[in-house]
């Protein structure tokens, strides 16, 4: 195991996640053994890493991201998926191709997503989170729970040209018109 990891942004970050876990579970009355917990996650990450060739997995495929950071745009999207597990990632659907595709899945799982979409599209959004954090244009924020966001630009009874399903457990997934 290379020392870097014990200062990477992956360690900390399950630190912290753990800890709030396990904070949350107290409250309840329910103990926890953290530091077999963190253990279990430090196993967890190196057998993964070893499975994916490598200390540092930063794609599965195109559209999968696991332990690492992805920035791809609409016109790069080869299937209409978007997973973003430990790691970061940020799907710029400005110059989607809306005959191509006009359904999109999102799933951010213990990450953080960024979803841009065009202001002039017409874009239904399904959210549904479970102890993450969903910030929607119209400045919604999801905790636990669904929510569909429609464009201001579309009209009632209106079919939207864009459908976008997106789910977050433990992440962070942030919605923005530009």
């Amino acid at each position: 195991m290379k020392v870097g990891f014990l200062f990477s942004e992956i360690f900390w970050g399950l630190l912290l996640i753990v800890l709030g876990i396990s904070a949350v579970l107290r409250s309840f009355n329910i103990n926890v053994p953290f530091f077999r917990v963190i253990l279990a996650f430090v196993l967890i990450y190196l057998g993964i890493s070893m499975l994916m060739g490598g200390p540092f997995v930063r794609t599965v495929d195109d559209n999968t991201i696991i332990f690492g950071e992805l920035r791809k745009s609409g016109s790069e999207l080869t299937e209409s998926e978007f997973n973003v597990i430990f790691g970061s990632g940020e799907l710029d659907l400005r110059d989607l191709d809306l005959e191509d595709i006009s359904f999109i899945e999102m799933n951010v799982v213990f990450g953080s997503g960024k979803l841009i979409i065009s202001r002039e599209q017409l874009a239904e959004i399904k959210i549904s989170s479970a102890f993450g954090n969903a910030l929607l244009p119209d400045r919604t924020s999801i905790t636990f729970g669904d929510y569909t966001y429609l464009s201001p630009n579309l009209d009632r009874g209106e079919r939207p040209s864009l459908i976008v399903e997106g789910s977050v457990v433990f992440g962070r997934l942030e919605v923005e018109e530009r």
